[in-house]
């Protein structure tokens, strides 16, 4: 069998699924990574030059026998025909992947019609292999040149620059703590206050270290989502939509925010969140991403990079799989990084930098003192820890396993306080926890039902309702 045609057979797969997915799936979403494009992309080409290298010594073996090698040819190009089909043409609005889970039913029409193309065009080019080997390479060259365009496509159309890589900086500044002089402002995401109301009424003991504390059962978010809450927390300011929002948080983070305001009055500042780093341009002080710190490794490989391995599969995989590689946000690669002793998803993000700050805190700043906002998971969606923290498979969407979940986020709350007090700082720091929005969850009534309560509004809708907020 030709030599060059067996190499092309054997890169067209590869080529789609661990290079042209993965980094249009990088520059379309850059803003939510950490790594620059430097980072990935050694090790993309590196995958990619070594699956081929192994697909082409596997046809170069089965050469010998015409029919078997057909059939394997046939099938990688018929694959990568079909990959870059699902990637560009069936790429269904799902909305945003944040935990709150996806309805998979809704697509089933869709799901079933990707599979009827799938099995068309692998069997339509196992065929050709049959019938014109020329034309199966014609077939392939055509899927390189598709890939090609959409990586070309994808450059242009990104809005791609190389970021700063100061999140070790960054994770340093937030492990540093002043003597006397310590403010410091912890965001559980998500997190109502009536939902804090109702445990510190049914089990009071689990509120117990918050005695001090005053409580705040009254307040309101201003938005629905993080995105929108956090510089409103930050700033004061409401975004009244009039520019894109990219352009309003840089402008109003760079004309006054909280830790920049400390970093003018002598203080070290520092941010940690479950948001990408990105979305807090305009801030001059420390800032990490909350995924990032502790960050785990598996075979050389950053949770990060095997993210974009995900996402890249994600996105040329058929519907009928996507569930599995996504699983409500516990992406399939990043298990192979999981540490047991956490729980899955974002809780585990924050026990991982708990932990880490356990171990590397110091009082060592020679600063007029520290201020730090430490934004947790706490309990956005989906639910998946329980009273404990202790991590819990397939827990229903529903209000009791949220208050399941917050009882839990508060016995998390207690050890990050409980930090504070072995540095002997607790007594002295000025201490501020609020959530940032709520989960929708309406507020029982006098006999326990939410149903007096609800006027034919989607639960949705009171996406702000009542932060948890307690000084």
């Amino acid at each position: 069998m030709d030599f060059k045609r067996s190499v092309i057979f054997a890169l067209s797969l590869p080529l789609i699924v661990f290079l042209v997915a993965p980094l249009v799936f990088y520059l379309g979403n850059h803003f939510e990574f950490t790594t620059n494009l430097a980072d990935v992309l050694p090790l993309l080409v590196f995958i990619c030059v070594g699956v081929t290298a192994a697909l082409l010594g596997l046809l170069l073996v089965i050469s010998r026998w015409p029919v078997v090698y057909a059939i394997i040819s046939g099938i990688l190009v018929g694959l990568a025909l079909s990959a870059w089909v699902q990637s560009q043409l069936f790429a269904w609005d799902f909305g945003p992947l944040d935990g709150n889970g996806v309805n998979w039913s809704k697509w089933s029409i869709q799901a079933n019609l990707e599979l009827l193309v799938w099995l068309f065009l692998v069997s339509a080019a196992i065929i050709l292999a049959f019938r014109s080997r020329n034309k199966l390479l014609i077939l392939a060259q055509g899927s390189l040149l598709l890939g090609t365009l959409s990586l070309i496509t994808a450059w242009v159309s990104s809005d791609y620059h190389s970021k700063k890589n100061d999140e070790q900086a960054a994770a340093k500044s937030l492990f540093s703590f002043h003597e006397k002089n310590n403010k410091i402002l912890i965001i559980l995401d998500s997190f109502q206050s009536d939902i804090f109301n109702e445990i510190a009424q049914n089990w009071p003991e689990e509120v117990a270290f918050l005695r001090g504390f005053t409580f705040y059962p009254n307040t309101v978010g201003g938005y629905p989502t993080t995105i929108a809450s956090l510089p409103l927390i930050l700033t004061g300011q409401f975004y009244k939509n009039e520019i894109p929002m990219k352009d309003w948080m840089k402008a109003n983070y760079k004309a006054l925010n909280i830790a920049d305001y400390h970093i003018e009055k002598g203080y070290g500042a520092s941010i940690i969140s479950i948001i990408a780093s990105k979305y807090l341009d305009g801030i001059k002080a420390q800032k990490a991403f909350m995924p990032s710190v502790g960050d785990e490794t598996w075979a050389g490989m950053s949770k990060q990079q095997l993210l974009l391995l995900n996402g890249g599969l994600f996105r040329i995989a058929p519907t009928k799989l996507k569930p599995k590689l996504y699983n409500k946000d516990n992406w399939l690669f990043l298990k192979l990084t999981t540490d047991e002793t956490l729980p899955q998803g974002r809780n585990g993000d924050d026990l991982r930098f708990l932990n880490a700050l356990e171990k590397n805190a110091k009082i060592n700043s020679d600063k007029q003192g520290e201020f730090k906002l430490y934004h947790y998971a706490g309990t956005h969606a989906p639910s998946q820890v329980n009273e404990l923290f202790k991590y819990e498979k397939n827990m229903p969407h529903t209000r009791e396993s949220y208050v399941r979940h917050a009882r839990g986020v508060l016995r998390f709350l207690r050890s990050n306080l409980e930090l504070l007090r072995k540095l002997g700082i607790y007594d002295s720091a000025e201490i501020l926890v609020i959530g940032d929005h709520g989960r929708g969850f309406w507020p029982v009534d006098g006999h326990g039902s939410t149903d007096t309560l609800d006027d034919n509004i989607t639960l949705e809708a009171l996406g702000a309702a009542r932060p948890s907020f307690f000084i």
